[in-house]
């Protein structure tokens, strides 16, 4: 039988190491103010192409004791915050993969997956396991991944009452902006993303019409535990191989491209970032 490691390895060493170069600040701002500019026209001059969200009047109960909430904390980027028993009493059970010694009363509810992750980059090992439930869960009907900085205050049924039965996700909509090429060009601009990693995206970019993909709050995702949510993950995961830097960027070409019907939650009633039943908490970096 594979072990986890033996599966993370597996997928992650297809990720190749970007090539490193060396340009001075004056050539990086030079290049980057025209990107940003040529990007930003081209962009304004094409016609929205953005999928519509696929809605239905008749909702599916999900079935909370046949759910599995999972995080993956691996490396020092956030601080886990344990949820409350409350949050947890109707779920099938709680997964934390982790290559660290996370110390807290576990309750019946919670399982830690100790993992050696052995070299791997964590941020790859934690976008593999978000991406692709259905390699690293046991059998389910549906799952909750949530970050490991969202604390769980309140049980899930708070907020997700209900599913469309053609839609095998519900994904929320970013509170702060609408679309993938302006999430891009903030990062850009915030610094967090590097010029090289900024360059090595032109393809995709170039390739897509990001500036009418609907940007998602990727941090918290219901999902089907089904062929079409399964399939999504899987082109989620081939993307990242190729452009491995925020998934959120690519998370709306993967629908795309799977066909995924899904919902979208909007931030009328509570954004991914504080809702009635989780709250993001900072990261430590």
């Amino acid at each position: 039988m594979m072990t986890i490691e033996t599966k993370l390895s597996e997928m992650v060493s297809a990720i190749s190491g970007k090539q490193k170069l060396s340009l001075s600040s004056f050539v990086k701002f030079l290049l980057s103010a025209f990107f940003l500019i040529k990007i930003a026209f081209v962009s304004r001059k094409r016609p929205s192409q953005a999928l519509k969200p696929q809605n239905q009047s008749r909702f599916e109960e999900i079935n909370w004791s046949d759910t599995i909430i999972y995080t993956a904390l691996f490396g020092d980027y956030d601080n886990f915050v344990p949820p409350t028993k409350n949050s947890l009493k109707n779920i099938k059970c709680f997964i934390i993969f982790t290559d660290q010694d996370v110390k807290f009363h576990c309750g019946d509810k919670i399982q830690i997956v100790k993992v050696d992750i052995n070299g791997i980059n964590g941020k790859h090992a934690n976008r593999c396991i978000k991406m692709n439930p259905h390699f690293f869960l046991g059998p389910h009907k549906f799952s909750l991944y949530i970050d490991a900085n969202v604390w769980l205050h309140s049980p899930p049924s708070a907020f997700f009452n209900g599913i469309p039965e053609n839609a095998s996700a519900i994904f929320f909509a970013h509170p702060d902006r609408g679309d993938v090429l302006s999430e891009i060009l903030y990062c850009l601009y915030r610094r967090r993303i590097s010029f090289l990693e900024f360059q090595s995206l032109q393809n995709f970019i170039r390739a897509n019409d990001v500036g009418s993909h609907l940007l998602f709050e990727a941090n918290i995702i219901l999902r089907r535990n089904s062929p079409a949510a399964q399939r999504q993950g899987s082109v989620w995961w081939q993307l990242y191989q190729e452009y491995p830097y925020r998934d959120q960027f690519l998370l709306f070409q993967s629908i795309v491209k799977s066909g995924l019907r899904f919902e979208t939650r909007d931030t009328q009633n509570g954004n991914s970032r504080i809702n009635r039943f989780a709250v993001k908490i900072g990261h430590k970096r």
